[in-house]
């Protein structure tokens, strides 16, 4: 880990990935993070707003610009300043008026105060490229801190700094073979297109989860994802199921960063063996997919990857506030959003005694149908 003392910096992978698909489409809000939420009447904006502008001082990665700069190169540098603001609206205003596609070379944040006379509202919005959904606890946490007063720190920006070529020979043996990914049938085709999301909550026999996980040695993560596969081979059979499966990309040292760390890896499943030899399978590859640091376009140019299906096993985010200690829970505004770009995806949060899974989708190429019914498969699964 190199830090660096200049006032440009590199991106990492996932961030590479997720800016090459931000020029494709400018007006997109497809990988916005807006959430909204009621405040306390006795909260102080302007003591807020304050603090905004402290929580991206204390987490400079929040305040960044991004460009290419004159050898061709994706770079960040510090945005010119913070966009806050403390603006009046009339009460029953819909939030969504504040979501706005993202000028990178400007900046990737904003952050809005509303104060209606009758309540006093929080809106806050992060381009994917700056931020992730674990981010969102530390950021909830230190915006509570600076709030009450409290000193922080300033964080470093630290990058990882990739030297020599990458060993492509452990995803060569699992991917070589990949012919295309594993969806539903489609059985919408239609010209409107619109976010579709469903939740759909859930219990199972935790106890005997965790011994299944524990005896064998293989995580959370790679029995979910597994499971995943067979649902999608249920729906789309080929022998060999193709998915991507997006990780959380934090360890002990990175854990408190706030950024966007979450990447995409392949993932297959194939069902020639037992199960516990294949839960085994996946978790190896889980593990040889978590030590890198490329983007996913590049394994979909290696190995033919495209679109399908995204899933992602992470604690539920619930319980998550903006102002940690003044608030309860907000409002997360995925429906509200530009139409995902391709493909389906499905986010399974673990909220402790029971999960809640969460799929999104394009309504012109599924109906909600399908969609329950994947999840039916998945949960009996």
């Amino acid at each position: 880990m190199k830090e660096m003392q200049q006032m440009r910096y590199p991106l990492n992978g996932v961030q590479r990935d997720v800016y090459t698909e931000y020029l494709g489409n400018k007006e997109s809000t497809s990988y916005n993070l807006p959430m909204f939420e009621r405040l306390p009447k006795d909260i102080n904006l302007e003591r807020l707003e304050e603090a905004l502008r402290r929580l991206v001082y204390v987490h400079p990665g929040l305040g960044m610009r991004f460009l290419i700069d004159d050898e061709g190169k994706i770079v960040q540098e510090p945005a010119d300043d913070v966009d806050v603001k403390v603006v009046r609206m009339e009460e029953g205003f819909d939030p969504a008026c504040f979501i706005e596609p993202f000028d990178l070379s400007v900046r990737a944040c904003r952050f809005r105060l509303i104060d209606t006379g009758v309540s006093k509202y929080i809106f806050i919005d992060f381009h994917h490229i700056v931020s992730d959904g674990t981010s969102h606890v530390y950021i909830s946490r230190d915006l509570g801190d600076l709030y009450d007063g409290k000193e922080l720190e300033r964080k470093e920006i630290e990058y990882d700094e990739n030297t020599g070529p990458y060993d492509w020979s452990f995803h060569d043996s699992f991917f070589s073979a990949v012919e295309s990914p594993s969806v539903p049938l489609r059985d919408v085709y239609s010209d409107v297109c619109e976010n579709g999301v469903i939740e759909i909550p859930f219990t199972t026999d935790l106890e005997r989860l965790r011994r299944l996980c524990k005896d064998n040695g293989f995580s959370r993560t790679a029995f979910f994802a597994t499971a995943m596969g067979f649902t999608l081979e249920c729906m789309d059979p080929k022998d060999v199921a193709f998915l991507g499966v997006v990780l959380n990309g934090r360890n002990e040292k990175n854990m408190e960063y706030v950024t966007m760390l979450a990447h995409a890896v392949p993932f297959k499943v194939g069902f020639e063996k037992t199960i516990r030899e294949t839960m085994k399978e996946s978790q190896r590859i889980i593990d040889g997919c978590r030590a890198h640091d490329y983007p996913m376009s590049e394994f979909a140019s290696r190995y033919g990857l495209s679109g399908g299906v995204w899933f992602s096993y992470q604690k539920a985010l619930a319980d998550i506030s903006i102002v940690k200690g003044h608030d309860t829970s907000p409002v997360l505004m995925r429906d509200r959003l530009s139409p995902i770009e391709d493909g389906i995806r499905i986010e399974l949060n673990d909220e402790g005694d029971s999960f809640s899974l969460m799929i999104m989708y394009r309504t012109d190429q599924y109906t909600e149908g399908m969609m329950r019914s994947l999840a039916s498969i998945f949960i009996n699964t």
